[in-house]
């Protein structure tokens, strides 16, 4: 770390005596604080300011660690926090109810403390040590009622996200031990749920959506990173156009669109930018979904990739297609009034997903890992009805438990094309009286769900108005 200085040579003090010029004047603005009754906040704002941003613009611009090494120059940040701890303590002491100045010197001490622990720990180390300055950031809140601390715990959000999806991100996940991935992202989880339980009897809008979309996120992607790992080591990663693959690389780009949209609900001028990235993160996520139900489908795909790996249900298409189907179900539930016009999208695009899903894994269990090919036997036929059967029947029980007229509409609609299939697919085989017989059962099939449809109309109207 310190190869840019001769050997056997202390290096400079410059940065030393740099750094304890801007203490003097966060010293000297504390002090103000202190005697001015008047502008008091405003000098501890200056004071939790000054220093702390003058070693930040020093860590950028000059990187005292390669020439005086990471450890020193971590120690000139370290000391740089106890400074503003003590400040903190001496402010909470003089004031009352007004602890804005305790918040200011609070959050300049976390900040300095996270910055120290940016110079000296390891990847997965720095993760965990960001989750508990979370968690420590909701706790002080509890506890002395200071809501600037939603600042803080909002900025760690950030910063965890980008360090567990861009830097050092998913490519590290993939490589790194299991156990330093899990420590990573269990930390992570851990700490959201932890700083939301403590922040509960508080109100903390931004504070909350954010630690619930950062709770959700980094759930969702880490099991996606297992499930990625586990396919790679069970059957090689030498498939990058599979179904699977991209379906499971499109994921992050789902989730991170699903959290903007979640945070749009906070409003203000970040929501056009929020917008701005789930737009472009829905057109990568879904480029990917849609090439994995498409060009890598399958039913279309030839060779050693397009093979359906592992056991039944359990297997690459449960990877591609129901677990991103399960996230677009789920989570178009929560996104709220803002992106109200979204949620019919999403919610087609899971269903469509799904269906896709149980089609194919039906025709996997009549035709092995090999899906390919247009030859459909007179099973495999008849399970597609029975599938199409129990979805119809299911979907009308929710539309009369739900007093839903649309869902009612697609229940119909399903039983219908359900009967119109078993009358003019599944018995194209039929010939003479048989057929004549069974386009008059269709017709009585027909009136039989027109009745069927004006009943559950009839209920629905009873229970109470749709």
């Amino acid at each position: 770390a310190s190869h840019l200085r001769p050997p056997e040579t202390a290096p400079p003090a410059t940065v030393t005596v740099l750094l304890l010029m801007a203490v003097a004047g966060s010293a000297a603005a504390a002090w103000r604080s202190f005697r001015d009754d008047e502008y008091k906040p405003h000098w501890a704002a200056a004071a939790a300011l000054l220093a702390p941003v003058s070693a930040l613009i020093l860590e950028l611009l000059w990187q005292p660690a390669v020439v005086a090494g990471a450890y020193p120059w971590a120690l000139h940040i370290i000391a740089l926090a106890a400074m503003m701890a003590v400040l903190a303590e001496r402010f909470a002491r003089q004031d009352g109810e007004d602890r804005r100045r305790t918040a200011y010197m609070t959050l300049s001490a976390l900040s300095l403390i996270a910055l120290a622990l940016f110079l000296v720990t390891t990847k997965g180390a720095l993760t965990v040590a960001l989750s508990v300055l979370i968690v420590a950031a909701a706790a002080l809140d509890r506890r002395f009622r200071l809501p600037e601390m939603g600042w803080f715990i909002q900025a760690g959000v950030l910063v965890l996200g980008w360090r567990l999806i861009a830097d050092p991100g998913l490519t590290w996940a993939f490589d790194a031990p299991v156990w330093e991935v899990a420590l990573a992202f269990l930390a992570a989880i851990a700490a959201m749920a932890m700083a939301l339980r403590l922040l509960a009897p508080l109100v903390r809008q931004g504070a909350a959506v954010f630690l619930e979309s950062g709770l959700a996120a980094h759930a969702a992607i880490f099991a996606n990173v297992l499930i990625l790992r586990w396919i790679d080591s069970r059957f090689g990663g030498d498939y990058p156009l599979s179904h699977w693959s991209l379906a499971l690389n499109a994921m992050p780009w789902i989730v991170l669109m699903l959290v903007q949209l979640y945070r749009m609900q906070l409003g203000g001028w970040m929501m056009y930018v929020r917008g701005a990235i789930a737009g472009v993160a829905a057109l990568v996520g879904f480029l990917g979904l849609g090439a994995a139900a498409v060009t890598a489908n399958p039913l279309y795909a030839y060779g050693a990739g397009g093979l359906v790996r592992g056991p039944l249900v359990l297997d690459t298409l449960l990877a591609a297609y129901a677990i991103p189907a399960l996230v677009l179900l789920i989570a178009q539930t929560r996104l709220g009034r803002v992106a109200f016009w979204i949620r019919p999208a999403l919610t087609g695009i899971g269903a469509a997903l799904a269906v896709l899903y149980i089609g194919l894994e039906i025709r996997r269990f009549w035709r092995g890992d090999d899906l390919s090919g247009y030859w459909v036997t007179q099973p495999e036929l008849y399970s597609y009805t029975i599938a199409m059967m129990l979805a119809g029947a299911a979907l009308l029980y929710q539309a009369i438990a739900r007093r839903s007229a649309p869902l009612r509409r697609i229940a119909m609609a399903v039983i219908a094309l359900t009967v119109a299939k078993v009358f003019l697919i599944d018995a194209s085989g039929l010939s003479g009286l048989t057929r004549v017989f069974s386009f008059l059962a269709l017709g009585l099939s027909l009136a039989a769900l027109a009745w069927l449809n004006r009943w559950a109309a009839g209920r629905q109207g009873a229970s109470g108005p749709v």
